[in-house]
């Protein structure tokens, strides 16, 4: 079973290495960014091991419809009180940290998740009655248009879904990244344990498909 789902948004950004003062994108979700959006609409908590058997549960291909482009937020974070005297009072300024972050804009991705017809049903459930807020990737991402799109099994598999379902959008090659062993393709998207937010290597490839336009 495959739920379809629609990211799309004024704004999107897909971290794989992103940590302390830089904010990176990726140019297409990631795996984990995805089940992290599933975790919210089911109301998992961070550090619930039920996401990481979310995870695993699940395999994913998706599609650029728009691939959309790079935007560079420059962002001040106020930093913690610098103390400097024997009194402990914290110092005047100086302690603002310069954060650069990394967005897609106007990019629209079509997502399959392939999963057990009873988690499937779950997830269509949760994402159309989300527990908390969904966001594409962060919470100041919110997406454009209903997530959830439908839910299929006529397709013989993830890839031939991810190669043949309808588009809305594409009228030449849209590019495509999926679940293989064997991808030459990797991320740092593999969740290896929640609570430390700590990830490990995932591998995919890379794929080419003219879907038909949809009607």
């Amino acid at each position: 079973m495959i739920v379809v789902l629609r990211l799309e948004g004024a704004l999107q950004s897909w971290g794989e290495k992103a940590k302390w003062e830089v904010r990176d994108t990726t140019t297409m979700p990631t795996k984990s960014g995805i089940v992290g959006l599933l975790a919210c609409c089911f109301g998992y908590k961070r550090g619930d091991p039920a996401i990481v058997d979310l995870y695993r549960r699940v395999r994913l291909a998706v599609r650029a419809e728009k691939p959309g482009s790079l935007l560079y937020d420059y962002h001040t974070v106020e930093g913690m009180p610098i103390l400097y005297n024997a009194e402990g009072k914290p110092k005047s300024g100086g302690n603002t940290i310069v954060s650069k972050r990394y967005y897609l804009q106007d990019a629209c991705f079509t997502g399959f998740l392939e999963t057990d017809p009873l988690l499937a049903k779950e997830i269509q459930e949760a994402l159309c009655n989300p527990k908390w807020v969904p966001f594409l990737g962060r919470k100041s991402c919110p997406p454009s248009k209903p997530i959830f799109v439908e839910t299929v099994d006529e397709y013989r598999s993830l890839e031939d879904a991810a190669m043949n379902y309808p588009s809305e959008y594409t009228s030449g090659s849209s590019q495509i990244l999926i679940d293989c062993d064997e991808g030459l393709v990797v991320r740092m998207d593999q969740i290896s344990n929640v609570s430390k937010r700590e990830f490990a290597q995932r591998r995919l490839k890379y794929l080419l498909s003219s879907p038909r336009r949809e009607e």
